[in-house]
């Protein structure tokens, strides 16, 4: 039996950083567990697969609740 495709990112956070959210085209907002200066989402599928050269952005959401949008390199 096949699983199927599963994308997936994780990093390290900035201490400031307290969201980490990716616009999914297939399943809307998906937002990331952000613990200790790191970050990991993930959705199933293989949406991000060729995003290494060109990364992918993401929306980030700051300690004093600012927001902003980075491009995440994987």
């Amino acid at each position: 039996m096949n699983a199927g495709e599963l994308s997936l990112a994780a990093g390290t956070a900035g201490s400031d950083i307290v969201g980490v959210a990716y616009d999914s085209r297939s399943h809307g907002e998906v937002a990331a567990t952000v613990s200790k200066g790191r970050f990991g989402l993930w959705q199933p599928g293989d949406e991000v697969e060729d995003t290494s050269s060109k990364g992918v952005e993401v929306d980030v959401t700051y300690h004093d609740g600012s927001t902003g949008t980075v491009r995440l390199t994987l």
